[in-house]
């Protein structure tokens, strides 16, 4: 028998049970942003053409979530340069074009290059430039 008053150990026993109820929403809640976070590395990974860091399975709920919303951090910033990258590349292009009056190749604006498309644009751009070397200045527009 408890030396308590009636009904506290009631309270007591209710006030544990809405804590660890608690407890568990919030770890099932660390988990399921674990998950969507590595999906969300895994895409953006394959969009960059990239390898992301895998979370140490030893690490803890808390440790491994940071690790990977810090590597979309990251894979978010290399998207971002390579989105600008590729705008310049593609403003060079056209200005090669426009001035040995040429057609630009159509380079879809929104969308990320892949590795081979960069490859290809900037040896479209470094034979433009050539040519642009070779043609009288007076020819060009």
């Amino acid at each position: 028998e408890w030396p308590l008053r009636p009904g506290v150990y009631d309270n007591f026993e209710g006030i544990l049970s809405q804590m660890i109820d608690e407890e568990q929403a919030m770890r099932d809640s660390y988990f399921n942003n674990i998950i969507k976070c590595r999906e969300e590395c895994v895409r953006l990974s394959s969009e960059l053409e990239t390898n992301f860091t895998e979370a140490d399975e030893d690490w803890t709920v808390i440790k491994k979530e940071k690790h990977f919303r810090s590597q979309i951090k990251q894979l978010l910033k290399e998207k971002q340069l390579k989105l600008k990258e590729a705008m310049e590349l593609r403003t060079k292009e056209g200005e090669l074009c426009v001035r040995l009056g040429r057609e630009p190749e159509y380079i879809p604006s929104d969308t990320l290059l892949s590795n081979e498309q960069f490859k290809e644009i900037n040896t479209r751009i470094g034979f433009l430039s050539a040519k642009k070397k070779k043609v009288p200045t007076a020819t060009l527009r």
